[in-house]
């Protein structure tokens, strides 16, 4: 939780002060979210004891290149991937397709490709800093998931 950017100070809290990951978490994605309502309709039982468990995928890399027109300058990148699997519809190929009556889709998936770009300087004795080279935050949401149809199959007969 970043405390710089302001995020953690627009989280909903608890009582306590403390954050309330249940409530700022995205509901399509919260495994446990069923489990924890009803443990949380126990007298003295609160959110605050449950983490929302989500299902996914995080992976960076770091790249460099030295720029050949800029001595003693590189470019860094910081690649990161981020996906998560929805919770409402998930299943096997055959089991989860289509659409359902509250316009869920089957096997949501939800990626997020971000890429970090920054200049270093190598040395101190380095040229000028280079003009034209971008900076800062790219980022592309993506998400994907079953025909948004109401269909259905049957591993046996055709589809309907």
């Amino acid at each position: 939780i970043a405390t710089q950017s302001g995020r953690i100070d627009s989280m909903p809290r608890l009582p306590d002060g403390s954050p309330d990951l249940f409530a700022a978490s995205d509901p399509r994605f919260v495994w446990n979210r069923r489990l924890v309502s009803q443990l949380t309709r126990q007298p003295g039982v609160g959110s605050r004891w449950f983490l929302p468990i989500m299902q996914g995928h995080v992976q960076v890399e770091r790249c460099r290149h030295r720029l050949p027109s800029a001595a003693g300058w590189e470019v860094k990148v910081a690649l990161l991937l981020i996906s998560r699997r929805g919770s409402g519809r998930a299943g096997t190929r055959y089991n989860a397709r289509g659409l359902d009556d509250n316009g869920d889709v089957g096997n949501l998936i939800e990626t997020e490709q971000m890429a970090h770009v920054s200049l270093a300087k190598l040395r101190e004795d380095a040229g000028p800093r280079p003009e034209g080279c971008p900076q800062g935050w790219l980022s592309l949401v993506q998400i994907r998931g079953s025909a948004p149809l109401f269909w259905e199959q049957s591993p046996q007969g055709p589809i309907q």
